[in-house]
Protein backbone atom coordinates (compact mmCIF):
# COMPACT_ATOMS: atom_id res chain seq x y z
CA UNK A 1 0.00 0.00 0.00
CA UNK A 2 2.78 2.43 0.73
CA UNK A 3 4.75 1.67 -2.67
CA UNK A 4 0.94 2.54 -4.60
CA UNK A 5 0.58 5.64 -2.27
CA UNK A 6 4.16 6.66 -3.07
CA UNK A 7 3.92 6.10 -7.03
CA UNK A 8 1.17 7.82 -6.72
CA UNK A 9 2.25 11.15 -5.87
CA UNK A 10 5.29 10.37 -8.26
CA UNK A 11 2.85 10.29 -11.07
CA UNK A 12 0.70 13.41 -10.40
CA UNK A 13 3.87 15.43 -9.54
CA UNK A 14 4.91 14.93 -13.34
CA UNK A 15 1.44 15.18 -14.29
CA UNK A 16 0.94 18.56 -12.76
CA UNK A 17 4.31 20.08 -13.51
CA UNK A 18 3.73 19.00 -17.37
CA UNK A 19 0.46 20.13 -17.44
CA UNK A 20 1.12 23.49 -15.71
CA UNK A 21 4.51 23.88 -17.98
CA UNK A 22 4.02 22.16 -21.34
CA UNK A 23 0.26 22.28 -22.30
CA UNK A 24 -0.25 25.97 -21.80
CA UNK A 25 -3.17 25.70 -19.46
CA UNK A 26 -3.70 28.94 -17.15
CA UNK A 27 -6.31 31.78 -17.41
CA UNK A 28 -7.53 32.23 -20.49
CA UNK A 29 -6.88 29.13 -21.86
CA UNK A 30 -8.88 26.34 -23.47
CA UNK A 31 -8.12 22.62 -22.59
CA UNK A 32 -10.28 19.73 -23.01
CA UNK A 33 -13.20 20.81 -20.70
CA UNK A 34 -14.05 23.69 -22.41
CA UNK A 35 -17.19 23.53 -23.63
CA UNK A 36 -16.39 19.40 -25.17
CA UNK A 37 -18.06 16.33 -25.99
CA UNK A 38 -16.26 13.25 -26.99
CA UNK A 39 -15.22 9.57 -26.02
CA UNK A 40 -12.67 8.44 -24.02
CA UNK A 41 -10.91 5.56 -23.00
CA UNK A 42 -8.61 4.68 -20.09
CA UNK A 43 -6.28 1.78 -18.43
CA UNK A 44 -4.88 1.56 -14.61
CA UNK A 45 -3.62 -1.14 -11.69
CA UNK A 46 -5.11 -1.08 -8.67
CA UNK A 47 -5.01 -2.52 -4.86
CA UNK A 48 -8.21 -2.57 -2.70
CA UNK A 49 -8.18 -3.58 0.88
CA UNK A 50 -11.02 -5.91 2.18
CA UNK A 51 -13.94 -5.32 4.65
CA UNK A 52 -15.64 -8.52 4.49
CA UNK A 53 -17.98 -9.77 7.15
CA UNK A 54 -17.87 -13.32 5.65
CA UNK A 55 -17.90 -16.69 7.56
CA UNK A 56 -17.92 -20.29 6.18
CA UNK A 57 -20.45 -23.19 7.72
CA UNK A 58 -19.00 -24.44 10.98
CA UNK A 59 -16.43 -21.02 11.38
CA UNK A 60 -16.52 -18.08 13.83
CA UNK A 61 -13.70 -15.87 12.38
CA UNK A 62 -13.79 -13.60 9.59
CA UNK A 63 -11.84 -14.05 6.16
CA UNK A 64 -9.19 -12.35 6.76
CA UNK A 65 -7.88 -11.93 3.41
CA UNK A 66 -6.01 -8.61 3.87
CA UNK A 67 -5.33 -7.25 0.21
CA UNK A 68 -5.39 -7.47 -3.64
CA UNK A 69 -3.69 -6.45 -6.66
CA UNK A 70 -6.28 -5.57 -9.72
CA UNK A 71 -6.45 -4.26 -13.22
CA UNK A 72 -8.84 -1.53 -13.99
CA UNK A 73 -10.04 -0.41 -17.73
CA UNK A 74 -12.63 1.67 -18.84
CA UNK A 75 -14.71 3.73 -21.76
CA UNK A 76 -16.69 6.78 -21.31
CA UNK A 77 -18.83 9.92 -22.39
CA UNK A 78 -17.73 13.30 -21.52
CA UNK A 79 -21.46 14.68 -21.75
CA UNK A 80 -20.31 18.13 -20.02
CA UNK A 81 -18.07 20.16 -18.44
CA UNK A 82 -19.12 18.55 -15.27
CA UNK A 83 -20.87 15.01 -16.37
CA UNK A 84 -19.61 11.95 -17.93
CA UNK A 85 -20.92 8.50 -18.12
CA UNK A 86 -18.48 5.63 -18.66
CA UNK A 87 -18.21 1.71 -18.48
CA UNK A 88 -16.07 0.74 -15.76
CA UNK A 89 -14.33 -3.06 -15.88
CA UNK A 90 -12.58 -3.97 -12.28
CA UNK A 91 -10.25 -7.36 -11.83
CA UNK A 92 -8.53 -8.15 -8.46
CA UNK A 93 -6.43 -11.08 -9.12
CA UNK A 94 -6.85 -12.71 -5.62
CA UNK A 95 -7.18 -12.08 -1.97
CA UNK A 96 -6.05 -15.20 0.36
CA UNK A 97 -6.41 -16.23 3.90
CA UNK A 98 -4.85 -19.41 4.80
CA UNK A 99 -7.68 -21.46 3.91
CA UNK A 100 -9.22 -19.26 0.71
CA UNK A 101 -8.49 -17.17 -2.17
CA UNK A 102 -11.15 -14.78 -4.00
CA UNK A 103 -11.36 -13.47 -7.68
CA UNK A 104 -13.63 -10.04 -8.12
CA UNK A 105 -14.41 -9.14 -11.24
CA UNK A 106 -16.96 -6.50 -11.67
CA UNK A 107 -18.85 -3.97 -14.49
CA UNK A 108 -20.79 -1.32 -13.94
CA UNK A 109 -21.56 1.78 -15.82
CA UNK A 110 -20.65 4.89 -13.66
CA UNK A 111 -22.03 8.42 -13.37
CA UNK A 112 -18.90 11.12 -12.46
CA UNK A 113 -20.01 14.56 -11.37
CA UNK A 114 -16.96 17.02 -11.59
CA UNK A 115 -15.96 20.44 -11.35
CA UNK A 116 -14.98 21.19 -14.66
CA UNK A 117 -11.49 22.66 -13.59
CA UNK A 118 -8.29 22.09 -15.42
CA UNK A 119 -5.64 21.04 -15.27
CA UNK A 120 -6.56 19.36 -12.03
CA UNK A 121 -10.45 18.08 -12.19
CA UNK A 122 -11.97 16.19 -9.01
CA UNK A 123 -14.92 14.24 -9.39
CA UNK A 124 -17.70 12.06 -7.05
CA UNK A 125 -18.33 8.91 -8.51
CA UNK A 126 -21.15 6.80 -8.18
CA UNK A 127 -22.10 3.24 -9.90
CA UNK A 128 -24.20 0.32 -9.94
CA UNK A 129 -23.78 -2.79 -12.15
CA UNK A 130 -22.43 -6.34 -12.10
CA UNK A 131 -20.19 -8.55 -9.59
CA UNK A 132 -19.40 -11.81 -10.13
CA UNK A 133 -17.08 -13.70 -7.00
CA UNK A 134 -14.49 -16.64 -7.61
CA UNK A 135 -14.13 -18.62 -4.35
CA UNK A 136 -11.54 -21.47 -3.46
CA UNK A 137 -11.52 -22.73 -0.58
CA UNK A 138 -8.80 -25.26 0.71
CA UNK A 139 -9.34 -27.84 2.83
CA UNK A 140 -6.36 -29.56 4.65
CA UNK A 141 -5.49 -32.11 7.42
CA UNK A 142 -2.44 -34.37 8.18
CA UNK A 143 -3.79 -36.86 5.59
CA UNK A 144 -5.70 -34.99 3.25
CA UNK A 145 -5.51 -31.96 0.78
CA UNK A 146 -8.60 -30.86 -1.27
CA UNK A 147 -10.35 -27.80 -2.31
CA UNK A 148 -13.51 -26.37 -2.87
CA UNK A 149 -14.32 -24.37 -5.98
CA UNK A 150 -17.21 -22.11 -6.89
CA UNK A 151 -18.23 -18.61 -7.94
CA UNK A 152 -21.63 -16.09 -6.80
CA UNK A 153 -22.80 -13.09 -8.55
CA UNK A 154 -25.21 -10.65 -8.24
CA UNK A 155 -25.53 -6.71 -8.01
CA UNK A 156 -23.07 -4.32 -6.80
CA UNK A 157 -22.38 -0.87 -6.29
CA UNK A 158 -19.55 1.35 -5.85
CA UNK A 159 -19.19 5.19 -4.55
CA UNK A 160 -15.81 6.71 -4.59
CA UNK A 161 -13.86 10.21 -5.18
CA UNK A 162 -10.96 11.05 -7.59
CA UNK A 163 -8.95 13.77 -9.47
CA UNK A 164 -8.43 13.91 -13.25
CA UNK A 165 -4.79 15.26 -13.71
CA UNK A 166 -4.87 16.93 -17.55
CA UNK A 167 -1.47 16.47 -18.97
CA UNK A 168 -2.19 17.73 -22.34
CA UNK A 169 -5.62 18.05 -23.77
CA UNK A 170 -6.18 14.84 -24.73
CA UNK A 171 -4.59 12.63 -22.00
CA UNK A 172 -5.00 13.04 -18.24
CA UNK A 173 -3.58 10.85 -15.19
CA UNK A 174 -6.63 9.93 -12.89
CA UNK A 175 -6.39 8.93 -9.19
CA UNK A 176 -9.52 7.16 -7.71
CA UNK A 177 -10.60 6.13 -4.02
CA UNK A 178 -13.95 3.82 -3.64
CA UNK A 179 -15.65 1.97 -1.61
CA UNK A 180 -16.94 -0.77 -3.33
CA UNK A 181 -19.76 -3.72 -2.33
CA UNK A 182 -22.21 -6.50 -3.09
CA UNK A 183 -25.66 -7.22 -2.76
CA UNK A 184 -27.86 -10.16 -2.55
CA UNK A 185 -26.05 -13.29 -2.43
CA UNK A 186 -22.83 -10.64 -1.91
CA UNK A 187 -23.86 -8.92 0.65
CA UNK A 188 -20.80 -9.84 3.19
CA UNK A 189 -18.37 -8.80 0.24
CA UNK A 190 -17.57 -5.06 0.56
CA UNK A 191 -13.90 -3.59 -0.02
CA UNK A 192 -11.68 -0.48 -0.54
CA UNK A 193 -10.72 0.14 -4.27
CA UNK A 194 -7.45 2.74 -4.93
CA UNK A 195 -7.39 3.26 -8.50
CA UNK A 196 -4.05 4.96 -10.46
CA UNK A 197 -4.47 5.25 -14.13
CA UNK A 198 -4.28 7.15 -17.78
CA UNK A 199 -7.44 8.35 -19.89
CA UNK A 200 -6.65 9.15 -23.47
CA UNK A 201 -9.59 11.67 -24.78
CA UNK A 202 -10.83 11.37 -28.49
CA UNK A 203 -10.89 14.78 -30.40
CA UNK A 204 -11.39 18.00 -28.63
CA UNK A 205 -13.22 21.19 -29.95
CA UNK A 206 -11.98 24.53 -30.17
Amino acid sequence: MKKFLVLAVLVIAVAYSTSSYGAGYGPGSKGYLSGSKGLYAGIGGSIALENFDMRFPGEHKTLGAGESWGVNGKAGYHLSNWFSLELDFNYLFEFESEETELRIFTIMPVLKACTGHEPINPFVAVGLGYMDVAFDKKISSPTITSSDSYNKSDIAAKVGLGIDFFASNNLSIEIEADYVFGMGNLDDIAYWNFTLGVCYYFGTSR
